[in-house]
């Protein structure tokens, strides 16, 4: 995966961190979306934590393990 679609999707997704109003539940919404759009190519999770969750919405790798074991 080059830097180039990194720093891409980092700036696609960038607005969509912190959502207001029912925050949690959109939360768990767009990792698990990010997750997802990921995944599919293989990449690992610490990966897709480290370049596209953590910069995103701060939190630890645990975080990210408990957000994508719920379903909303």
């Amino acid at each position: 995966m080059s830097i180039v679609r990194e720093n891409s999707t980092y700036n696609q997704l960038r607005g969509y961190a912190l959502p207001k109003g029912n925050s949690y539940k959109t939360r768990i919404k767009a990792v698990n979306d990010i997750y997802d759009k990921h995944a599919k190519d293989g990449v690992s999770n610490r990966h897709i934590w480290r370049v596209y969750i953590y910069p995103l919405f701060g939190f630890c790798e645990r975080t990210f393990y408990n957000y994508l074991k719920r379903d909303f």
